[in-house]
């Protein structure tokens, strides 16, 4: 199988993409072989992660709005928090398309501006670590993007309270950071049957198919 991380920053930090506690630690980490390609417009990112990862993954820097890849490389597309981050993030959306197999998936994982205060407080930030929030959207218009080249195969929102979450974008660590990734894996499994998500959710994970 052919893997592309698709904005591989410099190559995550434990528990960055974690949706259950059991996840810590860096997709990249645990995925990455020598069949995968990370890639990401940060020079100074790709030369960290470089550094960290040593599993054979292959580092390409590029803008993910127009890769350097022929149509249909991947078998698998891996992309964690980065489209929110481009301008004009639905040219990178079509990008990934092209270059996935048809009938190859793609697993995108999201902050979303579902929630009203959520998206304020983010809008206050401005960035997340140094990197510029560029684009908004909430799930509803993700999955309306998303869809115009992918079938939707899944679709899990994930929730955690402003004091837990919040901080992250100010501290590489905090001290409430733990305890926020059970609570939103158990937090959310309950918002979830009490039917308030996705309304307040504000991260998304949707699993996606290349028809």
């Amino acid at each position: 199988m052919i893997k592309l991380d698709f904005g591989c920053g410099n190559g995550g930090f434990p528990g960055g993409d974690a949706v259950h506690p059991r996840d810590r630690g860096s997709w990249l980490e645990k995925n990455g072989d020598e069949n995968t390609i990370a890639l990401d417009i940060n020079q100074y990112a790709i030369a960290e992660a470089k550094r960290r990862i040593k599993n054979g993954t292959q580092f390409v820097i590029s803008d993910g709005r127009l890769m350097p890849f022929k149509d249909g490389s991947f078998d698998y597309i891996h992309e964690w928090g980065t489209l929110h981050h481009i301008k004009d993030y639905q040219v990178a959306i079509a990008e990934i398309a092209r270059v996935l197999k048809r009938g190859g998936v793609f697993v995108a994982c999201e902050t979303i501006d579902n929630d009203f205060f959520y998206a304020l407080c983010r809008t206050i930030a401005g960035s997340w670590k140094g990197n510029r929030i560029e684009s908004r959207f909430d799930s509803d218009r993700l999955l309306a993007d998303l869809g115009q080249h992918f079938e939707i195969q899944k679709v899990e929102y994930w929730y955690r309270p402003l004091i837990l979450d919040f901080p992250a974008y100010f501290f590489e660590k905090y001290p409430g950071w733990a305890f926020g990734v059970y609570f939103q894996y158990y937090g959310s499994k309950l918002r979830r049957k009490l039917k308030i998500l996705p309304r307040f959710a504000r991260h998304v994970t949707i699993t996606a198919t290349r028809p």
